[in-house]
């Protein structure tokens, strides 16, 4: 349950922090015009081309100067960036019709009200696929829990997992068990955001 419980928490913030992050960047890129605008997308879109792995021994390098390994920062903050949760908002908004927000500033709202209020609500499909995407993948997230973590108290369960099987004992029943149960959060965020994946999925390229 410890590991269940670490697993909830590490991935409810990841997902909460990179719609956040995700959505106020997107917005930014989309809606407002800024100096080097242009090369700022480029250098998020080449985010996506660098593997994970690649990362891990800067990422890591980074995270020990701040003194942050075996913590729950450790494992919450270097997840919080996503590229891809950038290009995908970024492609829903860049559909929303300028004239919509122009009218809305005209009556008075500023850039974060425009955001907040008018933006956000129209983008929730687009918003679901991130939320169950992001949740799906920090859930089952392994590699930098497993570089990261020393503590048996903050392991998740993909890494917790692995350790109940010994080359001592043939105990599979365990294992299966709690991998079982653990698929249970995974399944309902699914089944309770279906549609709007299906939805966020669909108009994410709509431009125009």
């Amino acid at each position: 349950m410890r590991w269940m419980f670490n697993s909830l928490v590490v991935a409810v913030v990841v997902t909460a922090l990179t719609v956040i992050l995700a959505s106020m960047s997107s917005f930014a890129l989309s809606k407002i015009k800024f100096r080097y605008q242009r090369f700022m997308y480029v250098f998020i879109l080449a985010g996506l081309l660098i593997p994970a792995e690649a990362m891990l021994i800067p990422l890591y390098q980074v995270v020990k100067e701040l003194h942050l390994l075996d913590s729950y920062q450790g494992l919450i903050l270097p997840a919080a960036a996503s590229p891809f949760a950038v290009i995908v908002l970024k492609s829903f908004f860049d559909g929303v019709p300028n004239e919509l927000l122009e009218s809305a500033e005209m009556d008075g709202g500023g850039k974060w009200k425009v955001y907040y209020s008018i933006v956000m609500p129209l983008a929730k499909p687009a918003l679901a696929s991130i939320v169950i995407l992001t949740f799906i993948a920090q859930w089952n997230n392994f590699l930098w829990p497993f570089i990261s973590i020393t503590s048996e108290e903050l392991f998740t369960l993909p890494m917790g997992i692995p350790t109940l099987m010994s080359q001592y004992s043939e105990d599979y029943v365990r294992p299966m068990a709690i991998n079982a149960v653990s698929s249970i959060p995974v399944m309902l965020a699914f089944l309770l955001f279906e549609r709007q994946i299906v939805k966020g999925l669909s108009f994410s390229g709509i431009k125009g």
